[in-house]
């Protein structure tokens, strides 16, 4: 499913978008069951929501953490960034920018 890979592992992420989707089912047909565009529809919803959460700086310094243990990060930022999903820690202390994120800063 859509959902699930573009949640990028995170639980919470994956619910929401399901749910968003099956909002948008009803709201555009009166239906219970979500296709396609309904679930593209919430993958945008949250590439937004993910965008808006973003300040001054931080593009740069989340792309600079990517695919590192984020040591170079300040403390406050590094929990900031993980703390609202922009960042998604990995094994092996690797983080890596949440796959919603990443669309939204490659577009840039």
């Amino acid at each position: 499913m859509d959902a699930i890979k573009r949640s990028g592992g995170l639980p919470r992420t994956a619910l929401q978008l399901t749910y968003d989707a099956v909002t948008y089912a009803r709201i555009r047909r009166d239906s219970e069951v979500p296709d396609a565009h309904d679930f593209a529809a919430a993958i945008v919803d949250q590439e937004e929501s993910l965008r808006r959460l973003l300040l001054k700086g931080d593009t740069e310094e989340l792309r600079r953490a990517d695919k590192t243990d984020g040591r170079e990060l300040e403390v406050q930022l590094r929990l900031r960034f993980l703390a609202h999903g922009l960042l998604i820690e990995r094994s092996r202390s690797r983080l890596e920018i949440h796959p919603l994120l990443r669309r939204v800063l490659d577009d840039e």
